[in-house]
C-alpha cells in the first residue's frame, strides 16, 4: 500500500535506500508515531507540529525495511524515545507498550510468549518459542538480553508464526532488537544521565566518528543500577533482596560504504548483568492459611533464609552483515558469534512470603516438634533461618550462525523475491546443583551435562508478485533440518543415614560442577554400578570444598556427627546404605526435518486503503528427554525418549487505512486471527513396555485396565493441542496542535482441545500415584481475553525550546499463568476426589487456595514529561513508571508444596538529562 499521507521513499532509489542504511529518516514534519504499539509522539528532539502529516515508522519484520503501515501483517514496534519517556529500561517493560505480548525473567531466564505461544523450558533441552535477534543475529539464550536496551533504534515484534521469513524456533513470533547504526560524514553522540528511586542510577552515552567519506563507527556504552525490588522483610535482614541490577553493556559498530554497491557492517559487543538475579516469591504458606496470593497490595516481600543471592551473566557476541548490490541481484551475508555464560547462586528456601504466621507454618509442616511446645523456637532458628540448600546454576552457551542470502536488486518492481540458506550450531554446558541442608538421605542433587550440542540447516524462498498495480501475491517455503545431542551425568542418589541429619551447603561449601572429572555410576570399577561404594566415591567427586558447618565429610569416611537434635541419633549407627537412586549417564540424540511457508495476498483498494490475507506456519526445535533404564529389574536398558517439534499455523484477514478526519490524518487498522498449536509439549504418564521395541508388551499399557501390569514414566510428549482466535483495532489520530492519541484493543479466545492430558504434579490422585487431567476447555496460559492500549500524548512550542508529554495506560482482563487454569470454581483449583481407569481426573471436591494461578484484571499507567532546548541538544525529562504501583504475577511455578510468583516490576519515577552533540 502507497499512501499519500506517508511520505514513502520512492522505490528503485539507491541514494534513497542508503540514506535509510544511514537511519535519516528525518520526514518534515512529525504529527503522530503511527504504530501498534503507540510509538511516542516525541522523539529525542521533536520537530515542528503539523497536522497534514504523518511521521513514517520504519520496521524490517520481514527482512527488508518498510513502513509499518504498508506491511500486510501484524507486528508491533516501540523506538528508543518511547521507553525512555516511560521509564522502560528492560524486556521486562515491554509487555506494556505492546499487545498479545507477556515476558518474565526467572532465573535468569527471559521467557517470551507471544499471544499465549512461548516456552518456559529452562534447561539445556529446551527452546524459547519465540526468535529472539540482536540486529538480525538469532539469540538462542536470552539471558542477560535486556542489558541490551541502549543506543536503540527500535524494539520490533512480528506477531504470529515467521517460520520462513525468520526460520527456527519462530513458533509465534520474532523479536528484533534494532541498535543505531553508524552515519557517514556525521560526528556527533550524547551523554546521558538518570537517577530514580530504589536508588537507581543509570548513565548511557555514544559517539559517530566519520573515517574519511566511505566509513564511520559508532561506539555506545551503558551502566545501570538499582536496589532490590523484592525486599526481605524478615529477622535476616543482612541479607539481600532479589532483582536489584547491577548492569554494564557496550557495543561498537564500524561501516564501511565504499560505494554505493557496497556496505559492511562489523558488530562487537559486551552485556553483563550482575544483582541479586531473579526469583518468585512462594505464596504456599500464605494460602494454606486461607489467603488469597492475588490480593496482597504489597506482594514483594519475603522472609528471606540462608544467604544472599548472587548472579553474573557474560553475554558477548560478534556479528558481520554485508551486502553487496548488483543490477541482476543483490547478495548478503549475515554471521554472528555469541557466548554466554551464567552463574547464580541462591537460597533453595528462602523465598516464603513475610505473613504473620510464617515460622509456626514451618514447624507444622515439618512435623518434627509441636509448634506450641518449647523446641519450637530452636527449631525455626536451626531448621528455617539456619539452613542453607541452594540452587547452584553454571551454564555456557556458545552459538554460531550464518546466513547467505541473494535478493531482487533494489529496483525491482513487478518481481521481488529472497533465496537464502541458513546454519546454526549451539555448544552449551550445563550445570545445576542442589545442596540440601539437614536431609536425611539426599545431601544434594546434579544435573551435569558437559556436552549438548545443537544444530539446524535451513534453506528458503520468498516470492512476492504484483499481479496488478494493485494486487501482491507472496508465497514462500523453508526447509529445516534439526538435530540435538547430548553427553552428561544425573545424579539422585539417596543413601541411608539411620536417620540422622546431614549437613551439606554452609559457607564455604564448593561443587566442583563442570569441571567434575568422575562422571561413571560405576565409579570404582568393579562392574557393579550404583553401589554404596560407588555413590560415596561420586559423592566425594561433586564437592571441591566443604563448608565450615558441613558433616557430609564425615558421613562419607564412615563416620557419624549429630548436627541436630531434631531426628535421628549417632547411637548405634550402622554406616551408610543405598536408599534408592543413583548416577544416570545422559546420552541423548533427536533429530527431525520440517517445511514451514506461508501465503499471502494483499490488494490496495485505494492508495491509502489496504485488506490482506495471510496464512504462515512455525516450528520449534525438536528435543528429547533424560535418559531412563527401562528395566524394570536389576538390567540396565537405557533409551533417551525422544520430543518432536511444536507447530503452529496462523490464518488472518486484515485491513490498514490512512483517513482524513476533519482534517486530521488518521490511521485505522484491523485484523481477525485464527491460530492452530498443536504438539505442544507437556508432561504426561507414558507406558514403560511401549517404550522398548518389543510390541507385544503394549498391550497393557493400551487397554487402560488399572489390573493389567503396566509400569509408567513421566515424560514431555507431544499431546497438547490448542486453539486461539482473536480480533485487533489499532487506530491513531492528531487533533492538531500536537495533541494526539492512539490506542490498541485485542480480543483473544483460546482452549486446548479435548485429550489433551497431562501430568498435574500440584495435587494428589485419590488413588495414590501421578494424577493425570485432561486440559480440554482450559484457556492458554497468559492469554487475556482483553487487552486495551491507550496512549495519549501532546508536544507544543515552549519558550525556545519543545514541552512534551505522554501518559500510556494498558488494561488487561483476567487470565492464568498455567494450563491448568487454577481460578476460583475451576476444576484446575479443586481437589480431586475421583478418576478413572486411566488415572485422569473426573470429579472434584472444594477449592485449594495454593493451585490459585488467575491473575486478576489490572491497570497499568505509564507518566513522561519532557522539554527539549531550541537546539535540541539539551533534553531533560521525568518519567512515573507503573505510576499506581499495580502488582501482577507474571510467571508461576506450583506444585505439591510450592506456589511461587514472578511479579512485574513496581512503581519507579526518575529524571533523566541527555546533552547531545
Amino acid at each position: 500500500m502507497t499512501s499519500s499521507k506517508l511520505n514513502p521513499v520512492a522505490a528503485g532509489s539507491r541514494a534513497a535506500a542508503r540514506c535509510m542504511r544511514d537511519g535519516h529518516r528525518r520526514w518534515s514534519t512529525l504529527a503522530l508515531a503511527v504504530t501498534a504499539t503507540l510509538s511516542a509522539a516525541a522523539s529525542a528532539a521533536p520537530q515542528a507540529q503539523d497536522a497534514s502529516v504523518l511521521e513514517e515508522v520504519i520496521v524490517s519484520v520481514e527482512r527488508v525495511e518498510q513502513s509499518l503501515q504498508s506491511y500486510a501483517g501484524t507486528a508491533a514496534v516501540v523506538s528508543q524515545a518511547t521507553l525512555d519517556q516511560v521509564g522502560a529500561t528492560d524486556l521486562l517493560d515491554l509487555p506494556a507498550l505492546m499487545p498479545g505480548l507477556e515476558i518474565t525473567n526467572y532465573e535468569g531466564n527471559t521467557e517470551i510468549y507471544v499471544r499465549g505461544i512461548g516456552s518456559n523450558a529452562n534447561t539445556e533441552l529446551g527452546d524459547p518459542a519465540i526468535a529472539t535477534h540482536l540486529d538480525d543475529v538469532y539469540v538462542p539464550r536470552p539471558r542477560g538480553l535486556g542489558v541490551a536496551f541502549f543506543d536503540l533504534e527500535r524494539v520490533e515484534v512480528n506477531v504470529g508464526p515467521q517460520g520462513t521469513v525468520r526460520g527456527r524456533n519462530a513458533l509465534g513470533g520474532s523479536m528484533n532488537i534494532v541498535s543505531r547504526k553508524p552515519k557517514l560524514e556525521t560526528f556527533e553522540g550524547y551523554a546521558e544521565a538518570m537517577g530514580g528511586n530504589y536508588d537507581q542510577s543509570e548513565l548511557r552515552g555514544a559517539i559517530n566518528v566519520p573515517l574519511g567519506s566511505i566509513a564511520a563507527a559508532r561506539v555506545a556504552v551503558y551502566s545501570a543500577k538499582h536496589d532490590a525490588y523484592v525486599e526481605n522483610t524478615g529477622p535476616l535482614d543482612q541479607l539481600l533482596g532479589w532483582e536489584s541490577q547491577d548492569d554494564f553493556g557496550a557495543r561498537a559498530h564500524f561501516l564501511l560504504e565504499p560505494n554505493d554497491d557496497l556496505s559492511v557492517l562489523l558488530t562487537g559487543d559486551f552485556l553483563n548483568q550482575q544483582g541479586t538475579g531473579s526469583r518468585g516469591v512462594d505464596f504456599y504458606n500464605s494460602s494454606v492459611a486461607g489467603n488469597d496470593w492475588d490480593k496482597y497490595d504489597d506482594p514483594r516481600r519475603v522472609n528471606q533464609t540462608g544467604f544472599s543471592p548472587v548472579q553474573d551473566t557474560d553475554n558477548w557476541g560478534l556479528a558481520l552483515n554485508a551486502t553487496y548490490r548488483t543490477d541482476w541481484f543483490n547478495v548478503q551475508y549475515i554471521g554472528g558469534y555469541r557466548d554466554l555464560k551464567y552463574t547464580q547462586s541462591l537460597s533453595n528456601s528462602g523465598r516464603n512470603y513475610d505473613l504473620d504466621g510464617d515460622e509456626r507454618m514451618v514447624v507444622e509442616r515439618a512435623g518434627l516438634v509441636d509448634p506450641d511446645g518449647p523446641l519450637a523456637d530452636d527449631f525455626v532458628q536451626e531448621r528455617y533461618y539456619g539452613a542453607y540448600g541452594a540452587l547452584i546454576w553454571d551454564a555456557t552457551s556458545e552459538s554460531r550462525t550464518h546466513e547467505l542470502r541473494f535478493t531482487s536488486p533494489d529496483d525491482a518492481d513487478r518481481v521481488t523475491w529472497a533465496v537464502g540458506f541458513y546454519k546454526f550450531k549451539e555448544e552449551q554446558q550445563v550445570f545445576l546443583g542442589i545442596p540440601l541442608d539437614y536431609s536425611t538421605d539426599l545431601p544434594y542433587l546434579e544435573f551435569n551435562q558437559g556436552n549438548v550440542v545443537g544444530d539446524s540447516k535451513s534453506a528458503y524462498a520468498d516470492l512476492t508478485w504484483k499481479a496488478t498495480d494493485r494486487l501482491s501475491l507472496t508465497a514462500g517455503a523453508r526447509y529445516s533440518e534439526e538435530g540435538k545431542e547430548r553427553d552428561g551425568f544425573n545424579y539422585i542418589a539417596g543413601i541411608n543415614t539411620n536417620g540422622v541429619a546431614v549437613r551439606t551447603g554452609t559457607p564455604g561449601f564448593r561443587m566442583t560442577g563442570l569441571s567434575r572429572a568422575n562422571l561413571n555410576p560405576d565409579a570404582d570399577g568393579d562392574g557393579t554400578p550404583n553401589t554404596i561404594n560407588d555413590l560415596i566415591l561420586l559423592y566425594q567427586a561433586g564437592i571441591s570444598s566443604y563448608g565450615i558447618d558441613d558433616t557430609l565429610d564425615e558421613f562419607l569416611a564412615g563416620g557419624c556427627v549429630q548436627a541436630s537434635q531434631f531426628q535421628g541419633t549417632c547411637a548405634g549407627y550402622p554406616g551408610l546404605s543405598v536408599a534408592f537412586g543413583g548416577a544416570t549417564v545422559q546420552t541423548g540424540e533427536n533429530s527431525d526435518s520440517y517445511i514451514d511457508w506461508r501465503f499471502r495476498a494483499a490488494f490496495d483498494i485505494t492508495d491509502d486503503n489496504m485488506v490482506y490475507f495471510l496464512v504462515a506456519t512455525g516450528n520449534k526445535a525438536p528435543s528429547f528427554n533424560d535418559t531412563v533404564d527401562l528395566d524394570t529389574g536389576p538390567g540396565e536398558n537405557l533409551y533417551t525418549p525422544p520430543v518432536g517439534p511444536e507447530k503452529n499455523t496462523m490464518f488472518e484477514i486484515g485491513s490498514k487505512n490512512t483517513l482524513t478526519v476533519a482534517g486530521n490524518p488518521m490511521i485505522l487498522n484491523a485484523s481477525a486471527y485464527y491460530l492452530k498449536y498443536t504438539d505442544q509439549v507437556f508432561s504426561t504418564l507414558v507406558g514403560i513396555e511401549q517404550l522398548d521395541d518389543d510390541p507385544n508388551n503394549d498391550a497393557g499399557c493400551e487397554d487402560m485396565n488399572p489390573t493389567t501390569p503396566c509400569s509408567t514414566i513421566t515424560l514431555n510428549q507431544n499431546i497438547g493441542e490448542a486453539t486461539n482466535m482473536g480480533v485487533q483495532f489499532d487506530a491513531s489520530y492528531n487533533f492538531g496542535l500536537g495533541f494526539n492519541v492512539a490506542g490498541t484493543l485485542l480480543w483473544q479466545d483460546t482452549e486446548y482441545a479435548d485429550g489433551s492430558v497431562v501430568n498435574d504434579g500440584r495435587r494428589s490422585s485419590p488413588i495414590g500415584g501421578t494424577l493425570q487431567v485432561d486440559l480440554g476447555g482450559n484457556e492458554l496460559p497468559r492469554t487475556p481475553p482483553w487487552t486495551l492500549n491507550l496512549r495519549f500524548g501532546q508536544e507544543f512550542p515552549l519558550g525556545s525550546g519543545t514541552m512534551d508529554w505522554v501518559a500510556s495506560g494498558t488494561y488487561k482482563s483476567s487470565y492464568f499463568l498455567t494450563a491448568f487454569n487454577g481460578g476460583s470454581g475451576r476444576d484446575g483449583a479443586k481437589e480431586v476426589t475421583t478418576v478413572d481407569a486411566a488415572g485422569v481426573a473426573t470429579g472434584y471436591g472444594a477449592d485449594l487456595l495454593r493451585l490459585y494461578d488467575e491473575v486478576d484484571g489490572y491497570v497499568h499507567l505509564d507518566l513522561g514529561v519532557g522539554y527539549t532546548t531550541g537546539e535540541g541538544n539539551v533534553r531533560v525529562e521525568a518519567f512515573l513508571n507503573n505510576a499506581t504501583d499495580e502488582a501482577h504475577a507474571s510467571q508461576a511455578t506450583i506444585d505439591g508444596g510450592t506456589q511461587e510468583f514472578v511479579f512485574n516490576p513496581p512503581r519507579t519515577y526518575g529524571a533523566r538529562i541527555r546533552v547531545s552533540f
